[in-house]
């Protein structure tokens, strides 16, 4: 009577084992995804020159140069729908230089010496449909320094192509 009751226990387990792993209903369709917080990047640099004989005032001068700049950058991922990836990345960058050649050339043409600092901000998105091996993007961007602003927009579109290996 116990190996008979062991055994029906026995298969019961197994059957119950095997339609535990079956998917359930929701669990195979896709669903979309937020943007989140992907890549957080802090790029800095710092550049220094030292030298006489600057060609701003005929050959009597310093030609110094120092340069410190620092951009941050936060990239966002998610999918939509149709499983196409969406990134946005923003930017934020800061560069502080000075130059003697900024002692004779201003603005105005009056000689005055400012530091320069400038700042860019960006802004990029972009979607990339994998299956398809296809992508679209745009951007804009901003400059600002004491004498000058720029704007700038771009926009692209991808496409990849499947390449075969040749045998020589």
């Amino acid at each position: 009577m116990k190996r008979i009751c062991l055994t029906v226990v026995g298969m019961y387990l197994l059957l119950l084992h095997a339609f535990s792993q079956a998917p359930g209903k929701d669990s195979a369709a896709f669903k979309p995804k937020k943007l989140t917080l992907d890549e957080v990047n802090l790029v800095s640099s710092y550049y220094t020159q030292n030298g006489d004989h600057s060609a701003i005032r005929g050959g009597i001068g310093s030609e110094k140069v120092t340069d410190f700049a620092n951009q941050l950058e936060l990239k966002w991922v998610g999918y939509d729908g149709k499983q196409r990836k969406n990134s946005l990345i923003a930017g934020m960058g800061v560069d502080h230089h000075t130059a003697a050649s900024q002692a004779w050339i201003s603005k105005t043409g009056a000689s005055k010496r400012t530091d320069g600092l400038r700042l860019y901000p960006s802004l990029d998105w972009s979607r990339e449909n994998q299956q398809k091996g296809s992508s679209i993007g745009a951007g804009v961007y901003y400059s600002n320094e004491f004498n000058y602003q720029s704007i700038g927009m771009n926009a692209g579109v991808t496409k990849k192509t499947k390449t075969t290996a040749s045998s020589d």
